[in-house]
């Protein structure tokens, strides 16, 4: 039979383009398409060096915790871990702004 598997996607706001100070709302989801249950799912997403997270933006419909490091090319690491098990079928987002340097 075959394993669990995680599809992801991202996306950003619609506009075209953003100047310093523009808030960008941007969303990333996932969904488990595989028949069995995935124990710890943490879902990564590497902002570039001119965007900067908002501080307490972060929301899920899904229990979790999210953590923002630095990376070593000057832009941010946000790493999500869910709180419980993520079951076979079930789907998830997280959403977060950003604002642009």
């Amino acid at each position: 039979s075959a394993g669990p598997e995680l599809t992801l996607g991202a996306k950003l706001d619609d506009q075209q383009s953003a100047h310093p100070g523009d808030v960008i709302s941007c969303r990333s989801w996932f969904y488990n398409d595989g028949g069995r249950e995935l124990q710890t799912v943490r879902i990564l997403d590497h902002l570039s060096p001119r965007l900067e997270y908002v501080e307490g933006s972060a929301s899920s419909e899904l229990e979790g915790r999210l953590t923002v490091d630095h990376d070593d090319y000057g832009g941010q690491l946000l790493r999500f871990e869910l709180g419980a098990p993520l079951e076979g079928g079930t789907s998830g987002e997280i959403s977060f702004r950003a604002v642009a340097k």
